[in-house]
């Protein structure tokens, strides 16, 4: 696809560099959560870092973390703990400690 721009908008981003419809574009559909940070950033032709530092100086924030990772992360962590707490769990880990230790 090839884009025609209105004249006032060489104006604004000219100051901003070669890259900088290209950048504008990929942020504007990663902040609309319509592609992920990864592929915004290769939209925009940058790497993962050289994507973010501009996201947070134009936009204030660089990454959205969906809550139902935050969630999904919380039971995972809420799921090795109750494991780490089964006492026969704990006895199968601490046998095999013991033969780690004692192997050559």
């Amino acid at each position: 696809m090839h884009l025609e721009l209105q004249p006032e908008f060489d104006d604004i981003l000219q100051p901003l560099g070669n890259h900088a419809l290209e950048f504008f574009l990929a942020a504007s559909l990663y902040h609309a959560h319509k592609i992920s940070f990864a592929n915004a950033a290769h939209i925009a032709g940058l790497s993962f870092e050289a994507f973010k530092n501009p996201l947070e100086e134009h936009f204030n924030q660089s990454y959205f973390i969906a809550d139902e990772c935050v969630l999904e992360d919380i039971e995972t962590v809420r799921g090795l703990h109750r494991v780490t707490k089964n006492p026969v769990h704990n006895l199968v880990k601490s046998k095999r400690r013991e033969k780690w230790k004692a192997s050559p």
